[in-house]
């Protein structure tokens, strides 16, 4: 299992839940790692400071104000048995921490939605979605809330389809999502479902009428194909257990899903019926026209997210953030 030792908590919110810092703290705790909260001031790009203050002191000032915050806002969170640190960064949200993390080597960012709206929205926001984008480490964007009848459900999507070309690719990133999902399960009233989503490619067109094609056999092949994505499924979740010792072995116990349909609708409707609060999903970025976009399968999910959501990218990932 991979370690996560080293994790940044992006502060984007002059005023945060006290709740989500201490439950970041915890977090920490559970996994044994150093945890930074950071903070980011814009640059000063402005001449109009009517000589005043020079454009340099200025952000000087700045710098200090936001450190002197930051520091009051995690006081109540500080303890003996996390190592806690601060920083306060300069430059663009989304580029600053992207930088950081390349230059000093963050395992995971976490951060908090953004304010206002429908989580969903919140997670979707700008900074949010280009932290999502461009950071080559695993963005946990995650809330506080916390189920009624106080246990976590957490659900990690995986995709052992394994088309031409991205077994390697599948295989590699799906080790990633499980070790982020086992990560999670250091709270010992977490539940973890694994989903993974699948169809036969052309089955609505065999369908039709038109195409002469006989329902039984269809039907023969449907199942088929069920029952090779049910092996596949099975077989990572035990070639994954075999590699766990001890209390991560122990701690490992998932409840396997194979869903019928489309991802973007299927794995939603799923955590949905599952009532996951929080879920573990990864992305294979493409370069755009745009520039960096996340996987379309997995943007299309987010739009439709209620929960809380950690994402990963495969290794080889590189950012298009240029370092420092």
């Amino acid at each position: 299992m991979a370690r996560f030792e080293n994790i940044l908590y992006f502060v984007d919110s002059e005023s945060p839940a006290a709740d989500t810092l201490g439950l970041a703290v915890a977090r920490a705790r559970s996994l044994g790692a150093r945890l930074t909260f950071a903070s980011v001031i814009a640059p000063n790009d402005s001449s109009l400071v009517g000589g005043l203050l020079s454009p340099t002191r200025l952000e000087e000032l700045a710098l200090e104000a936001k450190a002197e915050r930051l520091e009051e806002l995690i006081a109540p969170c500080r303890t003996a048995d996390v190592p806690i640190a601060t920083r306060v960064l300069v430059g663009d949200p989304a580029a600053a921490i992207v930088r950081a993390v390349i230059a000093d080597r963050y395992e995971m960012v976490w951060k908090a939605p953004a304010e206002g709206g429908r989580l969903r929205d919140r997670i979707l926001g700008s900074v949010d979605m280009r932290l999502i984008r461009a950071c080559p480490c695993p963005v946990a964007v995650v809330g506080s809330h916390r189920p009624e009848e106080g246990r976590r459900v957490t659900v990690a999507a995986v995709d052992v389809a394994n088309a031409v070309g991205r077994e390697e690719v599948n295989d590699e990133l799906n080790g990633r999502i499980l070790d982020l999902a086992l990560a999670g399960l250091a709270e010992s009233d977490t539940r973890l479902h694994i989903v993974h989503a699948w169809s036969l490619y052309g089955e609505s067109v065999m369908r039709s009428p038109r195409t002469h094609v006989n329902p039984e056999k269809l039907d023969a092949l449907l199942e088929k194909e069920r029952a090779a994505r049910q092996e596949k499924l099975e077989r990572l979740v035990e070639d994954y257990r075999s590699r766990l010792t001890g209390s991560e072995a122990e701690r490992f116990a998932p409840e396997l899903h194979l869903v019928k349909g489309d991802p973007s609708s299927a794995i939603p409707s799923e955590l949905e019926r599952l009532g996951a609060d929080l879920m573990v999903m990864g992305t294979i970025s493409r370069k755009g026209l745009t520039g960096f976009l996340i996987g379309n399968t997995a943007e299309r999910i987010l739009h439709r997210l209620e929960c809380s959501v950690v994402l990963a990218k495969p290794a080889g990932f590189v950012s298009p953030v240029p370092a420092a």
